[in-house]
């Protein structure tokens, strides 16, 4: 942004009325030009003498303060849309992640014909290797299939026990364990 164009934004930045990229331009320029600073502060002068609110006897106030509080307050607006809309954009992807998660859950119980709990309980998975083994071992003939199949059923067997199995070690009342 050169001179010219900060210059005639002034009026517009002092009413709060440039769009946010606009405004960001506005304040990069003018915060690192002297004289468009100085303009801004002559147009705020003016903006406060004209202003009703001010009475006539109290016109003290400290232009460069003035000056400052009203770019930290446009640059405290600004930051405040960017994350308005952050959080518009993260809540968005936020829904459509639990959407997806849900549709998913639906057909898997859909496709299954159980709760989610009876899909993914231990049982009803062994119940299913046990119906079709030929599903784990259809790429297999003869002898290669049978010995798939037992191997299979034998270490899905063996987890399942391991697992419904382990419990910890009783103990006696003064802390031994029981043999």
């Amino acid at each position: 942004m050169n001179c010219l164009e900060a210059q005639r934004l002034i009026r517009s930045f002092l009413e709060d009325e440039l769009p946010d990229q606009t405004t960001r331009q506005f304040l990069d320029h003018v915060e690192h030009c002297p004289f468009c600073m100085e303009e801004l502060e002559i147009n705020l002068i003016i903006q406060k003498m004209l202003d009703p609110s001010v009475a006539e006897g109290n016109l003290s106030f400290n232009v460069k303060e003035l000056t400052g509080e009203r770019i930290h307050t446009a640059r405290r607006r600004m930051l405040r849309e960017r994350l308005k809309r952050f959080f518009k954009v993260f809540c968005l992807a936020l829904s459509g992640v639990i959407l997806t998660v849900m549709l998913v859950m639906g057909i898997i119980t859909l496709t299954t014909g159980g709760s989610l709990r009876e899909v993914f309980s231990v049982e009803h998975v062994k119940k299913r290797i046990q119906k079709k083994p030929e599903a784990l071992t259809e790429n297999l003939t003869g002898q290669d299939t049978e010995m798939a199949e037992e191997s299979v059923t034998e270490d899905v067997s063996e987890d399942i026990s391991e697992n419904m199995s382990e419990k910890p070690a009783e103990t006696d009342p003064a802390g031994r364990g029981k043999s």
